[in-house]
């Protein structure tokens, strides 16, 4: 994706809005309209919601400056992926979009001075009862 400023001296909520910013510009250059970051519903939070053609996209970023714990995408287990299904659904409900929904996960791995992105469209699904 390119490259990246030093982090040297940089905390984590630093380095957290670099991967934030690194994702909004990846989406936006890949044809997503923006419609919000960082929504929340108490204590639920979805990082990106976007949409693309007929469908609205919740997106999930992880960001990781090493891989000493993983793939960042790894990162998002079945604990995390309950509570975006669960700010997806009050969102959903909030009658704010009709729109086909989809969870994706932009995974940013920062090393050396460069950014990878990995996209994971349909990442995971809700559910059916």
């Amino acid at each position: 994706m390119g490259t990246v400023e030093n982090l040297a001296g940089m905390n984590n909520s630093q380095k957290g809005k670099i991967g934030e910013t690194m994702a909004l510009a990846w989406l936006q250059k890949h044809g997503y309209a923006i419609l919000f970051t960082n929504w929340r519903s108490r204590h639920l939070e979805i990082d990106v919601i976007a949409t693309k053609g007929d469908e609205i996209v919740f997106v999930e970023v992880k960001t990781r400056y090493s891989q000493n714990w993983g793939a960042p995408w790894e990162a998002v287990n079945a604990k995390k992926r309950r509570l975006i299904l669960s700010a997806a659904d009050v969102f959903m409900r909030s009658g704010y979009c009709s729109l086909e929904p989809r969870f994706d996960i932009l995974s940013i791995l920062v090393s050396g001075g460069e950014a990878d992105v990995v996209h994971i469209p349909n990442a995971f699904y809700p559910e059916r009862n």
